[in-house]
């Protein structure tokens, strides 16, 4: 089966060296290999035409238009029947395109047809190192519909090897989203009748950095967000009941833009810390809950991007444990 790797970048090309740099190294064969561009002109275009051995394709949209609309393009120019996405910021250990295609092989002809995202575990490591801070293993099985009724949506950081058929079925992604794009392609592949599949290895490694992602100006995040709960709002009421949805989208909001407020303290960006701060208490129904959330991800962002492993370990069992 031909996969197309698609590489997502905008205004990092040293991280998005390293990124294609692992999926020319991937042992699966064959591979279509594409870079999109989301608007910056970095010099990438170039590296890729030296380094790229010849199989890299780059494209480049002449302005920004986000992180939805270039994997758009991706899914567009690809020739494979199953399209895997790479953020810059993160990379592909050698056999993670692999292991994910074999996971399919053992899937009969109705199981395929059913088929809209194999996806793989995540290794979290410390910035700037090669300490391992977390492993991130996949949640949602099964039929999607189910699992996000049981668990919410569950997804992984560049560990997404999606049927193409399914992602063409259901529009691609939503390039009007500034926010929650991968939650937002998976609602939309659970509402289609889709399953998930798991590999549970760390097969992509994820930097826990200060270097951002493409989708991360604190307004336009906060604004996708509440975009994004709204756009499935209906749907969460129908597969959850009133009071459950309810509960889910401020717990969700409360997770997401708690996490962004917490980066950005850690950042040292004031402003938009209280900026993503406000929103969460503002929204949340406990404002004691809220507070204590926010506290809680200061110390995790921190613990990500700062401290040594043995610290991290550290902070981990007390807070299991409750006793310092």
């Amino acid at each position: 089966m031909l996969v197309t790797a698609v590489v997502t970048t905008f205004k990092r090309p040293r991280l998005v060296r390293r990124a294609v740099g692992s999926v020319l190294a991937q042992t699966y064969e064959p591979l279509q290999i594409l870079v999109v561009e989301d608007g910056s002109e970095t010099g990438t275009e170039a590296w890729v035409a030296h380094h790229g051995d010849g199989r890299v394709a780059y494209v480049r949209h002449p302005e920004n238009r986000g992180l939805a609309a270039a994997r758009n393009t991706g899914l567009r120019l690809a020739e494979g029947e199953l399209v895997a996405y790479l953020d810059d910021d993160n990379e592909w250990l050698p056999t993670s395109v692999e292991r994910r295609v074999e996971a399919l092989r053992t899937l009969d002809d109705a199981a395929l047809r059913r088929l809209g995202v194999v996806y793989c575990g995540v290794e979290v490591r410390v910035a700037g190192g090669t300490d391992v801070y977390a492993h991130l293993r996949p949640r949602n099985r099964g039929s999607l519909k189910e699992a996000i009724v049981r668990d919410g949506p569950a997804t992984l950081p560049s560990a997404c090897l999606f049927s193409k058929a399914a992602l063409e079925r259901v529009g691609g992604f939503d390039k009007e989203l500034h926010s929650s794009v991968d939650h937002d392609i998976w609602m939309a592949l659970a509402a289609a009748g889709y399953e998930a599949h798991a590999v549970d290895e760390p097969l992509v490694v994820s930097y826990a950095s200060g270097d951002g992602r493409m989708t991360t100006a604190t307004t336009s995040r906060i604004q996708g967000v509440r975009m994004f709960l709204e756009k499935w709002s209906a749907t969460n009421r129908e597969w959850l009941g009133e009071a459950r949805a309810i509960a889910r989208d401020e717990r969700y909001f409360e997770d997401v833009i708690g996490r962004l407020a917490a980066d950005k303290l850690v950042d040292g960006s004031l402003g938009e810390t209280w900026e993503a701060a406000l929103a969460v208490v503002s929204r949340s129904r406990s404002k004691a809950r809220a507070v204590a959330a926010l506290s809680a991800y200061v110390v995790q962002a921190a613990a990500r991007r700062v401290l040594p492993r043995a610290v991290v370990r550290r902070l981990r069992g007390v807070a299991r444990s409750g006793r310092p």
